[in-house]
């Protein structure tokens, strides 16, 4: 699968079905990976803090999550390749895994969050075999905890969703992987939100125009303004750079 480098990290050029057979590969060989979807923050973050380049770097595959990412993917990559979301792949593996066997567990978010989730993928993918949740206590930084690796282990998943936020999820997963045994771990951010209900998603308009990212700041000004303003010009500054030949 080919790659294209955005701002010094290595996303996959690749599309929904293609990233999706890669995982159902991955889960047959039981090749113990974990995956990264990449926005703006993400690759950004990343500039700047050594534990989050190591975390992607580390990951069996990045995917263009943020529409700007993808979009430079493509153009960096010379190779057609298009979004893949969280939400994308959190679907398209709860929709075949009834019919392949496949167990999920569900990491992160609340307790209230978690429970309208595993309710709400009850109803909409007949057959899903959630064989736990887990809602950790809070932490500002990625923390292992012994036992919650153990109880993750005893349930014995195919695929781990983390949903700790990123780039706390992505730290997280680098750690924990050599411990879980599950073929798949993945990072999916909101994705929890979503699903259950608890959060709306943008438009498929937006979500087709590059524009969620705006949709998701009208709904959390609060939390996101500043954290657009500042990723968003930078991830702009550092793709002016790269084009014009210089170092990031």
């Amino acid at each position: 699968m080919k790659t294209g480098l955005v701002n010094g990290v290595a996303v996959a050029a690749t599309s929904r079905d293609q990233a999706s057979s890669l995982l159902e590969r991955w889960i047959t060989e039981h090749r113990r990976e974990y995956v990264v979807l990449a926005n703006v923050h993400v690759v950004e973050t990343a500039r700047h803090d050594k534990d989050v380049a190591d975390a992607l770097a580390g990951a069996g595959l990045v995917l263009p999550d943020g529409a700007p990412v993808a979009w430079e993917v493509a153009h960096r990559a010379g190779a057609r390749s298009e979004r893949v979301t969280g939400s994308d792949i959190f679907d398209g593996l709860c929709r075949i895994s009834p019919e392949r066997g496949y167990r999920h567990f569900f990491y992160g978010s609340t307790s209230a969050t978690l429970d309208a989730l595993v309710r709400t993928v009850a109803a909409r993918y007949p057959g899903l075999e959630v064989c736990g949740a887990l809602s950790p206590a809070f932490a500002p930084k990625a923390v292992l905890r012994s036992d919650e690796l153990d109880l993750i282990n005893a349930a014995r998943p195919d695929i781990v969703w983390v949903g700790l936020g990123a780039p706390k999820q992505e730290v997280w997963m680098r750690r924990a992987r050599s411990a879980l045994e599950a073929p798949l771990l993945i990072g999916v951010g909101a994705v929890f939100d979503f699903a259950s209900g608890h959060k709306p998603r943008a438009p498929r308009l937006l979500q087709q125009l590059g524009l969620e990212w705006a949709f998701r700041l009208a709904q959390d000004p609060t939390q996101l303004a500043r954290r657009y303003a500042v990723t968003n010009t930078s991830f702009i500054a550092g793709l002016i750079r790269t084009r014009l030949g210089g170092e990031l």
